[in-house]
């Protein structure tokens, strides 16, 4: 009884291994590995951009450095009363 259930699972086994080739179970795949080199491209060029406007911050001189600062809490000030304008609607549903 057990030789047959065996005999069954491997032969089930198999089958399923012989079929299925490796470009189904995703190995050796040159899409996923063009892929995956984009996504690392992409990581480097946002980490240089990052070290680029660190470096032009650091190159200002402090009174020039506090400007950009203040700007740049007054353009997400007003992008946070934008924000919350787009989301009251003005359309009163009927209760």
């Amino acid at each position: 009884m057990k030789a047959k259930k065996f005999i069954r699972i491997l032969f089930v086994f198999s089958i399923l291994t012989t079929s299925v080739g490796c470009r189904t179970l995703g190995f050796n795949d040159p899409q996923k590995k063009a892929d995956k080199q984009q996504e690392q491209k992409q990581k480097e060029l946002i980490k240089q951009y990052k070290a680029d406007i660190k470096r032009h911050y650091d190159m200002q001189t402090k009174e020039t450095r506090k400007r950009m600062k203040e700007n740049l809490r007054k353009a997400k000030k007003a992008d946070r009363k934008n924000r919350d304008k787009k989301k009251k609607s003005k359309w009163k549903c009927p209760g």
